[in-house]
């Protein structure tokens, strides 16, 4: 039976794989999240976000509830140096998160009633809310749009 070394300590032997001394590197998945600048902030716009790579549990629905409830916590100290900034409105959402669901190519964020007060407010306010979790979630793979939901029913008649 011959044996060839691989450079990580893994065998070949004949006809089957066999790893000798040899531990795969799982690498925790990594998701970015976008954050304002104090431009954005300031003007009311999402033109110029800070973008930070965090590390998420899980794939698919998993990592992206993650990514999320990773959104919502803010800024670390580190994160905030290098300008990344989080809107009041969007903190006010964090315990009104109840989950996400996928529906083909569409990811749903779904929300206790009370997140309306911010979700279905003036314009700006709705845009200034929603987009940073849009961009944060069309990252994943196969996610080309997001809907925003109530108590587990998808809304749809958005005031603005």
């Amino acid at each position: 039976m011959k044996i060839t070394r691989l450079l990580i300590g893994c065998a070949l032997l004949t006809g089957a794989i066999t790893l000798v001394g040899c531990r795969p590197q799982l690498t925790a998945p990594e998701a970015t999240l976008y954050f304002y600048s104090q431009n954005d902030l300031r003007n009311a716009t999402f033109d110029d976000p800070v973008a930070v790579t965090r590390t998420v549990s899980g794939t698919g629905t998993v990592a992206m509830d993650t990514a999320l409830t990773l959104l919502f916590a803010g800024p670390t100290k580190a994160e905030k140096v290098e300008g990344a900034l989080i809107s009041d409105d969007l903190q006010a959402l964090a315990p009104l998160y109840l989950g996400v669901w996928q529906e083909g190519a569409t990811i749903v964020v779904n929300f206790d009633a009370e997140a309306l007060t911010v979700l279905n407010s003036a314009a700006a306010r709705q845009f200034m809310a929603k987009e940073p979790m849009r961009q944060t979630l069309l990252q994943f793979e196969g996610i080309e749009d997001v809907e925003y939901a109530i108590n587990g029913e998808i809304f749809t008649e958005w005031d603005a």
